[in-house]
């Protein structure tokens, strides 16, 4: 992800306050970028339901989710 999609992103989450999380994942299982948890961007997690899913059929899914996976553990904690 390039800078300025970065900040756009960023840009956008503060007009959308309905949004809490938003992350972009390589086809790897990476995380390519995340506004929250920062920290896990570049690490690899594995794909599970409509995410696997997604990412195999090559289409872009947006979702509420269970936050169920380790990878979920920033958006756990907010509540």
């Amino acid at each position: 992800m390039a800078p300025r999609v970065s900040a756009r992103l960023l840009e956008e989450l503060r007009r959308e306050h309905d949004l809490i999380t938003v992350k972009v994942w390589r086809a790897d299982g990476v995380l390519a970028w995340t506004n929250r948890g920062r920290g896990r961007i570049g690490r690899g997690f594995p794909f599970d339901g409509d995410l696997g899913e997604a990412i195999a059929e090559n289409w872009a899914t947006g979702a509420l989710d269970q936050l169920s996976s380790g990878e979920d553990d920033v958006e756990r904690r907010l509540g």
